[in-house]
């Protein structure tokens, strides 16, 4: 599926210039005791070790000095912008009044993994977390960034979304494809999304040749 191959891969990671995006880890959409497995009867199970592995891989990526970055979604219409706020109450979920991914409560908060020291959070309202009031094109230029590793959930929704706006904002995107995660009710979405990253936005390659690129560096994040 790649458009590179892996030791074109390493020539693209300078980890001074690379930041590692982390979208929407949070127990409303990957626990099995969140809104999506209890109420919309996706199945969760599995996202519990994919989790644990993605959350080794961010930290190979933070010991070599890429920037981590962390993003959680609000679904709360009240919070949201007027369109995304109009439509989700179109959905059976806000006329049952069934709060997904709502600030202060359990179901907001990340699940399995989280931040550490030095890692940047953004709460985002739209499902894009270029958009403009999230500030992440602002932070990520101010630290010469030019290159973004995608990572999180859901991949046909929010990553992909994500993925597109930071294509156009003219950012290099990489996708390692066991880390952007779904559920198998979306399957068929998420290898659509996939075939039209690796055709116009983004090149999707495997986590192995992803970790292999960071091996170059040592902790300095020197070669």
């Amino acid at each position: 599926m790649a458009l590179i191959d892996a030791s074109e891969l390493k020539s693209f990671i300078n980890p001074k210039r690379t930041a590692l995006l982390v979208i929407d880890i949070q127990r409303d959409y990957c626990a099995n005791d969140g809104v999506f497995a209890e109420y919309f009867k996706f199945h969760t199970e599995n996202l519990k070790d994919e989790l644990k592995a993605l959350g080794e891989f961010v930290d190979m990526a933070r010991d070599i000095g890429i920037t981590v970055i962390w993003t959680k979604m609000v679904e709360d219409p009240k919070q949201l912008q007027w369109n995304i706020a109009e439509f989700i109450k179109h959905g059976n979920a806000w006329k049952d009044h069934i709060n997904i991914c709502k600030p202060k409560t359990r179901g907001f908060e990340y699940y399995v993994i989280g931040p550490k020291k030095g890692d940047i959070e953004i709460v985002k309202k739209n499902y894009s977390a270029f958009y403009q009031n999230t500030g992440l094109d602002r932070k990520l230029r101010s630290r010469k960034i030019n290159t973004v590793i995608f990572t999180g959930t859901i991949a046909s929704r929010c990553v992909d979304t994500s993925i597109r706006d930071a294509f156009d904002s003219g950012y290099r995107c990489i996708v390692p494809e066991e880390f952007v995660l779904s559920y198998p009710e979306l399957a068929a979405e998420k290898k659509s999304s996939m075939n039209v990253w690796n055709h116009i936005f983004a090149y999707v390659v495997k986590a192995e040749d992803m970790e292999n690129a960071f091996g170059v560096y040592g902790k300095s994040g020197k070669r």
